[in-house]
């Protein structure tokens, strides 16, 4: 109950309404139905397991409410975060860490975040702001990406959708690396190679998932031991103030040993302002390159333009990156086939007339994009756009069967988005 309180509090501090049509609801929903007994909550299956726990929700929410209300009158932000701080500060400190990074991923759920949610977030730790990283707060600037072991590194590449070039440089690139292994096992000389690249593309083109596949590639082929992704910007490896930048750039560093450091828009670390950190960050890769060459494999990704004139910028990037992989944007066909696999991924099934409402939606969309066009992220929002919808749909109907919450119909697309 208490901690159902807080989330809410959170939700609603960065206003959010509470309702099953939002995505942003998820974890008060998932949060519920795990109290009473129901398992394998997905965003898709929201509307089933609403279904089941709706009365539940409805006796606790106003209560949950006047808990909030009555508190507002308080010093107090969050009331389970108090009886524990009264308890013990150091778990009370980590249970708001908890918090802060639930916030964070709510106000950063519309791509972007407003003063007063900044606001917001800060209040959350304003008891530790002397004592607390920030660090600490940004752990989630830098992502780790286990790899998957059911499918070999090239088996997962051939079934993403498109993408053929970038296939076919992967394909070239690992028969290279065969081939050299084969000559150095036979006693004979083989260059020295570098398995460092720069992904070139605009948003949503498969580059992350691409550079994921890559790193277990690379450990098949007995390159890097663990085969991992750590995937971070430049947030994670520049600070704020002098001395702090290698520290924090080293430290990312270190949990790639043995797999992949992918830095997303990596030209971000330079700027034109003279207080900035960014050539410090790229001083400390470098040398870590080369001092863990062994070890540690980087990949630099971001838009085609900015990313040349970033690598030809510097001639330390230039002598350890000159492997470039394109990604093309996606055609309206492997869009609508990104869109039909999301769709079968989560058990849902398609109408005809959705089907081709969904084609000139894409088509339009494609007409009209522009350098920062999202690609397959751009599908992944009507996606679940359309999910909720649905939802809303289904959501006065008295008798939901088990066909209707499978099938996505022409009322479920928007031709406006």
């Amino acid at each position: 109950m208490l901690i159902t309180a807080d989330l809410l509090k959170v939700y609603q501090q960065l206003g959010y309404r509470f309702g099953i049509d939002r995505k942003e609801s998820f974890a008060i929903i998932y949060l519920f139905a795990r109290i009473y007994g129901l398992q394998k909550i997905t965003f898709s299956k929201l509307p089933v397991a609403y279904d089941r726990i709706s009365n539940s929700i409805a006796d606790y929410l106003p209560l949950i409410e006047k808990i909030n209300a009555d508190n507002i009158k308080s010093d107090t932000l969050f009331i389970l975060g108090a009886i524990i701080n009264n308890m013990d500060n150091e778990i009370g400190k980590q249970y708001h860490l908890l918090l802060y990074r639930y916030a964070s991923i709510i106000a950063k759920a519309d791509g972007t975040i407003t003063t007063k949610e900044t606001d917001f977030l800060k209040s959350i730790m304003s008891p530790w702001n002397n004592e607390i990283s920030k660090s600490e707060l940004e752990s989630n600037t830098a992502t780790y990406v286990s790899t998957p072991e059911k499918q070999g590194g090239m088996e997962q590449l051939t079934q993403l959708t498109g993408l053929e070039l970038v296939k076919n440089d992967v394909a070239t690139l690992v028969n290279f690396i065969k081939i050299q292994k084969v000559r150095a096992s036979k006693g004979m000389k083989a260059p020295s190679l570098s398995y460092h690249c720069v992904f070139i593309g605009n948003p949503g083109t498969g580059k992350t998932t691409v550079a994921r596949i890559l790193a277990c590639i690379y450990k098949e082929l007995g390159i890097l031991e663990k085969g991992h992704l750590v995937e971070t910007d430049r947030s994670g490896l520049v600070a704020e103030y002098v001395g702090q930048t290698a520290v924090k750039t080293n430290k990312i560093i270190d949990s790639a040993m043995g797999g992949i450091l992918f830095i997303d828009e990596a030209y971000s670390l330079v700027t034109n302002s003279s207080n900035d950190y960014g050539k410090e960050a790229i001083a400390t890769l470098l040398k870590r390159m080369e001092d863990d060459r062994e070890r540690l494999v980087v990949i630099l990704a971001g838009y085609t333009q900015e990313m040349k004139e970033f690598i030809d910028s510097n001639p330390g990037l230039q002598s350890r990156f000159n492997r470039y992989i394109e990604f093309k944007d996606y055609s309206a066909e492997e869009l609508l086939q990104i869109y039909l696999g999301n769709l079968k991924k989560y058990e849902y099934v398609i109408t005809d007339g959705a089907i081709e409402k969904m084609k000139r939606v894409i088509n339009k969309a494609i007409i009209n994009k522009d350098h920062n066009f999202g690609n397959a992220r751009w599908v992944r929002n009507i996606f679940e756009k359309t999910l909720e919808i649905q939802a809303n749909r289904l959501a006065t109907d008295g008798n939901i069967s088990n066909e209707s919450l499978t099938t996505i119909t022409e009322d479920d697309i928007i031709e406006n988005d």
